[in-house]
């Protein structure tokens, strides 16, 4: 799968492109595999290519928002 199959890695001009390309690598993610939890470090960025992410956030009643 190409890099350029995510539209904002697509929109980079190549020179941007080129010193980001080196530290991009495409991994599979299984559906309903939690990417990051509630104050986690944040180590990696995830650019989908085909694929639809949900943020699911509790509130203080541990009512549960999502947002696609």
């Amino acid at each position: 799968m190409p890099l350029t199959d995510n539209i904002l890695i697509a929109s980079l001009r190549q020179a941007d492109l080129s010193l980001l390309a080196p530290h991009l690598k495409v991994v599979e993610v299984k559906q309903h595999q939690i990417l990051f939890e509630a104050g986690d470090p944040l180590e990696a960025v995830y650019f989908p290519s085909n694929a639809v992410v949900s943020l699911v956030m509790l509130d203080s009643v541990c009512s549960a928002t999502r947002s696609n």
